[in-house]
């Protein structure tokens, strides 16, 4: 069976506040769904100053050493 990669958009352009409302729940959804032999996933992220990132978790952390882009960078 192949593993189904799942993209998940996660944050907010609107404001910090639903920005990080998205990460949490974003986050206990990947950690009720972690199955590798089962799922790929990956993070679309967008902040409020429009700005996307792809980071490997929602960790703040890695949410602030991901590169940040514009929309025509991330596509």
């Amino acid at each position: 069976m192949s593993v189904l990669r799942i993209l998940h958009l996660v944050g907010s352009a609107d404001n910090d506040f639903y920005c990080d409302l998205s990460r949490l729940y974003a986050q206990d959804c990947i950690a009720a769904t972690t199955n590798p032999s089962l799922y790929e996933f990956h993070i679309a992220y967008i902040t409020p100053d429009r700005q996307w990132r792809f980071p490997p978790s929602l960790s703040k952390e890695d949410i602030a050493a991901a590169k940040p882009m514009s929309l025509s960078e991330a596509v």
